[in-house]
């Protein structure tokens, strides 16, 4: 997968998913340096880290499938004899309008690695308050070779400020300073910038 973002993975149709919890909190932590884990708090209808750390969402490895975070963690062997696993964690997330309803609706970053080594792949996930409950309704990968330093809401656009590498270059050090903006349309989201 490369740098660069690609398209979006509709969030249309729900599905069973299998819920647990995987060690990969130190390893994100670690990744992810500096990165913003949450923002200021909001009204009383404001999605909770703990909804977001809980709630369902669908990446490109489980189409059409959904999975459940539990407290930020998700784990499951991609077959059942496969040694192969799929982690995901939950890594940051920020608060904001997205659909210019009055609802603070969320942003989340997660990590996933569908094996056990300490290459990520960045997804971002926009989650929609529907009633004070979250709603993954886009989901769109940022890439591997990225370091997401942060993640925000602004004038109801997502902002991620990324380093990455130059087409060329060796994946590390990143030294590219990126700043990726987009706005959910429907259950898309768009790059603007």
């Amino acid at each position: 997968m490369s740098s660069s973002p690609g398209r979006s993975v509709p969030a249309r149709r729900r599905a069973r998913a299998v819920s647990g919890a995987c060690g990969l909190a130190a390893a994100c932590t670690a990744l992810c340096g500096a990165l913003v884990t949450g923002c200021a708090s909001g009204p009383a209808s404001a999605l909770a880290e703990r909804d977001l750390r809980n709630a369902e969402y669908r990446l490109e490895w489980t189409y059409p499938d959904w999975i459940r975070l539990e407290d930020g963690f998700f784990w499951k062997r991609l077959t059942p004899r496969s040694p192969l696993e799929l982690r995901v964690a939950m890594t940051a997330h920020a608060r904001g309008d997205l659909d210019d309803d009055g609802a603070l609706d969320a942003v989340v970053l997660l990590a996933a690695t569908p094996d056990r080594t300490d290459y990520y792949y960045y997804y971002l996930a926009a989650v929609r308050n529907v009633g004070g409950r979250p709603r993954n309704v886009a989901t769109l990968p940022l890439g591997q070779h990225v370091e997401i330093r942060d993640v925000a809401i602004r004038g109801g656009r997502i902002v991620v400020e990324a380093r990455s590498h130059a087409p060329g270059e060796p994946p590390e050090p990143m030294r590219t300073v990126e700043r990726w903006i987009y706005r959910l349309a429907g259950d898309e989201l768009v790059r603007v910038e």
